[in-house]
């Protein structure tokens, strides 16, 4: 099984991506405060929600990506 992905620098470099307009979140309809990313992740397909205060701070996020099975599974 592939190694974990340490979610504070990945959440520190969301938001230096996002303070700089590097990347364009889209917000989610029913909950304003809540983002959504779609991106490619060395050729998969990449969801990143992310919850962000109105002062631009990016407080949490959570990936989501496709995978094959483990072990079958």
């Amino acid at each position: 099984m592939p190694n974990q992905v340490d979610m504070n620098a990945a959440l520190e470099s969301f938001q230096a991506a996002y303070s700089k307009r590097y990347i364009i979140p889209v917000q989610c309809q029913l909950h304003n405060d809540l983002w959504v990313l779609k991106d490619d992740a060395n050729g998969d397909t990449r969801w990143t929600f992310a919850q962000i205060e109105a002062s631009g701070a990016v407080c949490a996020i959570v990936s989501v990506l496709t995978a094959e099975p483990y072990e079958g599974r």
